[in-house]
């Protein structure tokens, strides 16, 4: 009897903590996490109830985050779909001019799509390998529509290891950002320092206004007071993850001489230059 009471003791002094946590799950995942609830608990207990409470916090991000791509989606998508209704309404599309400007909405609308759809991939499936960076900066430069207004400093060739096709889209939303809202001469610098290689992206337009700076590349967040307002807002945001995904940063800044720095520094990992 002794033995069976001292068990129940011991049992109910290593199920009570998980008790509580049990009925304080709900309250921990909608963020309301208290410690004085689950005083008295085993470290292991309270470390679980921290580690549950940082999940609810990114779920909640997530949530936050669909909600804002769906509004930021039908909202890029309503204008052009509406000045393609009244084009074909008016019957504009035997109008050259008016029929390119109508195959520049279906552009718009394509891009919008593409840009969402890549924030929501994520590129987390994309396996790491050693790609050339100075092989893909030429790429990205030939493909540029006006390639004479770009300049690059760096070497010929400089071998790391990423996920080629994210760092290949963030690249060229920084590229595209440059263009859509600075003004030539635009550069793309690459170096490696130790062991991290940064890919710079500089234009010479108004840059971007100082309270705005901190919150460039939450999603479709646009500068709009300086830097116009097209564009999708996912731009940044893409290449934000995708430094994340790296182990990277993305720093942004103004150019003291005028202008806007967007620079992207990953880790080399194990290539080598």
């Amino acid at each position: 009897m002794i033995a069976l009471i001292f068990a129940a003791w011991v049992a109910h002094l290593l199920t009570g903590p998980l008790s509580r946590l049990a009925a304080r799950a709900p309250s921990l995942l909608a963020g309301d996490f208290s410690v004085a609830q689950l005083r008295g608990s085993p470290r292991e207990v309270r470390q679980l109830a921290q580690s549950i409470g940082a999940a609810g916090e990114r779920l909640r991000e997530a949530a936050q985050e669909r909600e804002l791509m769906l509004a930021g989606v039908s909202h890029d998508l309503r204008t052009p779909l509406a000045r393609l209704r009244v084009a074909l309404e008016l019957g504009d599309a035997g109008d050259p001019q008016r029929r390119e400007a109508m195959v520049a909405d279906l552009q718009q609308l394509d891009d919008a799509l593409e840009q969402c759809l890549a924030f929501v991939r994520e590129g987390r499936d994309e396996a790491l390998c050693d790609f050339d960076l100075g092989t893909l900066v030429g790429q990205l430069l030939a493909l540029r529509a006006q390639p004479d207004d770009w300049q690059y400093e760096g070497p010929d060739s400089l071998i790391a290891e990423v996920r080629p096709t994210l760092l290949r889209r963030a690249l060229a939303n920084l590229m595209d950002n440059a263009e859509r809202y600075g003004a030539p001469p635009f550069t793309v610098a690459l170096k490696r320092d130790g062991d991290e290689m940064c890919i710079r992206v500089e234009d010479r337009g108004p840059g971007v206004a100082p309270e705005l700076l901190t919150r460039l590349g939450k999603p479709f967040l646009r500068g709009d007071a300086s830097r116009g307002g097209r564009g999708s807002g996912l731009g940044l945001s893409i290449a934000m993850r995708a430094a994340g995904l790296h182990a990277g940063s993305l720093n942004l800044r103004n150019r003291e001489s005028g202008g806007f720095v967007a620079e992207l520094c990953l880790p080399m990992g194990t290539a080598s230059a």
